[in-house]
């Protein structure tokens, strides 16, 4: 996933890890978790992070489902929220 963070006056926040992140899953079709494998900052455009995400039970993978990604991203007592939508098909 790739996630800008902006601070309030929408200035581009930088320096951040994978302590700022919380992502959330929800498999609408077949439940699971998910945990975040690494985050990496862009070097090109500020602010913006990738973060690659995967499942909490490596064992059982992506599976066909349509997913739902929360993301939290916190920064000292800064805090923003999104959500997205994922499918996966054959």
């Amino acid at each position: 996933m790739l996630i800008s963070v902006t601070d309030p006056n929408g200035g581009a926040v930088t320096g951040l890890d994978t302590r700022n992140f919380d992502i959330a899953l929800y498999a609408i079709d077949t439940g699971g978790t998910t945990s975040v494998a690494s985050i990496v900052e862009s070097a090109n455009e500020p602010g913006f992070y990738k973060v690659y995400i995967r499942p909490t039970y490596e064992a059982t993978g992506w599976g066909k489902a349509n997913y739902l990604i929360g993301v939290t991203v916190t920064n000292g007592s800064d805090r923003g929220s999104t959500a997205t939508n994922l499918m996966i098909e054959d």
